[in-house]
């Protein structure tokens, strides 16, 4: 009896801690690193450069509570609005079977019917010693944190989507081909 409430005891420790989202640094006067033990990003407050995104939009800075949100909804609807799997496969990773193995960068606008609406960007962040053989390696560099990260080619290592806050709608899915 006391290893099956041990073990309740620790699932249930595991599950209330998943969905933590805790500031981890401030990165720069306009950008926030955000993370959990699932996976990292940074939020931009809307005075940060989004070097070509965004620029007709009515910029907003995120709250952690809307990425929070952005996060819940990526989860439930992901799947669905991958159903294409366009760029995905053959080496290049299943974006919804690999969400957290994605570093990500959050820039808030608002849509003409005053949506709010979160647009991310994902870069693929965890690489293996296949990938390094390959001669794939990491970014090391701090560079995310501060700006956009535009990245060519790279399929599903690379992709970004906007989320509808208020119709918790997924849109503008695109992923980056091969060359």
């Amino acid at each position: 009896m006391k290893k099956i409430l041990a073990f309740f005891l620790t699932v249930l420790t595991f599950l209330s801690c998943k969905s933590t989202l805790e500031v981890v640094e401030h990165s720069t006067n306009y950008s926030t690193l955000v993370g959990n033990e699932k996976f990292r990003g940074v939020i931009f407050l809307e005075s940060a450069n989004c070097f070509m995104c965004l620029q007709d939009k009515n910029r907003f800075s995120p709250t952690i509570e809307e990425i929070r949100k952005t996060e819940e909804i990526l989860e439930r609807k992901l799947k669905l609005a991958n159903k294409p799997l366009i760029n995905q496969g053959h080496g290049c990773p299943i974006i919804h079977k690999n969400l957290n193995n994605y570093r990500r960068q959050y820039f808030g606008y608002t849509d003409d019917n005053n949506n709010k609406i979160i647009y991310v960007t994902f870069n693929w962040d965890k690489y293996t010693l296949f990938n390094r053989l390959q001669g794939i390696e990491k970014d090391k560099s701090k560079k995310w944190k501060r700006e956009l990260q535009n990245v060519l080619d790279g399929c599903s290592n690379h992709w970004e989507i906007k989320v509808n806050l208020k119709k918790e709608a997924l849109f503008d899915l695109e992923i980056n081909g091969s060359a």
